[in-house]
């Protein structure tokens, strides 16, 4: 089989995954002659206790399902022989499909109710706990992945006792590129039209687009790393922050191993510290453990973990 054939079911996976950004479109256009300035967005029982703007409402929600949907149809991009996990269906057709499902009812009970009216949600909550199961129709749908390769106890490369070696790498991830995206255009969103509302809304946009913010530099700062092996050890920088780095020296270091790296096995996406361990976790994918003197690991996920790991282990083996 072709490296380059790409898997029919990973594209239809990726279209239903930007069929609620296409419902979401669609309905704003039927509906936005109709749409009062804000939306309900919170009930306690029949009662609506909280209204957002209707453009954030849009904004939140259309930006969601594009984010989701972009990153699905880049996950049916990737050649067969290359794909090693149908999880970011599951999670971007759960995100789609909750943005929608969100909107679809904040937006339709208000245009379906005079407007002296306040809309009540009734039954209509069960279909927001039930959206993500969208999620797992994407996942039924997705290939499945070909089999994980097993750990492997890569030869370390052979120095003299002058000699040394380095390995360095950027590693790139789109999803997280795109969810810094996705976060700062909703984040200038709220800025820019937050105020339309006719109520106080000046708190609500400082404390909102703060948020944001924040969680976009935390996004932007995973997208792009920087990893390292060399005589001190290995580092893992951010290209965004760079003084956001992890540095592991030799002396600290009791062996390295290429190894596949599952994200649920290391409690996630993203920099992860659970009992015993850390990781910082970008793909499902290949990687390295290192294994601390302490008695403790840490995980990174890079492309040439091979590499990586035979550059390590040969500098290991002048230390020792």
């Amino acid at each position: 089989m072709p490296n380059t054939q790409h898997s029919l079911r990973n594209i239809t996976a990726a279209g239903l995954v930007a069929l609620p950004l296409i419902v979401i479109l669609i309905t704003w256009l039927i509906w936005r002659g109709d749409l009062p300035q804000t939306l309900p967005t919170q009930w306690s029982g029949d009662e609506v206790v909280s209204t957002q703007p209707t453009i954030i409402v849009l904004i939140v929600s259309g930006v969601t399902a594009l984010v989701a949907a972009v990153f699905a149809v880049s996950r049916a991009a990737i050649p067969i022989a290359s794909y090693t996990s149908r999880f970011g269906f599951l999670v971007s057709g759960l995100f789609a499909a909750l943005a929608a499902v969100i909107w679809m009812i904040s937006a339709g009970l208000a245009v379906t109710v005079s407007p002296n009216i306040h809309p009540a949600i009734g039954s209509l909550g069960l279909v927001i706990i039930a959206s993500p199961l969208y999620g797992l129709l994407v996942l039924v749908v997705a290939r499945k992945p070909v089999p994980a390769r097993r750990p492997t106890r890569t030869a370390p490369i052979d120095l003299s006792p002058t000699e040394s070696a380095s390995w360095n790498q950027t590693m790139t991830t789109p999803a997280f590129a795109w969810a810094a995206l996705a976060a700062l255009i909703i984040a200038i969103g709220i800025i820019v039209l937050g105020p339309v509302s006719n109520h106080d809304w000046d708190a609500a946009v400082t404390s909102s687009a703060a948020a944001i913010g924040v969680l976009t530099l935390v996004f932007a700062a995973l997208a792009w790393l920087r990893v390292t092996g060399d005589h001190r050890g290995l580092r893992i920088s951010s290209r965004v922050i760079p003084f956001l780095s992890r540095t592991i020296s030799l002396d600290k270091m009791a062996d390295v191993q290429s190894t596949e790296i599952h994200p649920l096995d290391w409690g996630g996406w993203g920099y992860r510290i659970t009992p015993g361990r850390s990781a910082i976790v970008l793909r499902n994918g290949e990687g390295i453990v290192v294994y601390l003197k302490s008695g403790r690991g840490f995980a990174v996920t890079v492309d040439d973990s091979d590499g990586l790991a035979a550059v390590l282990r040969g500098l290991l083996g002048k230390v020792d």
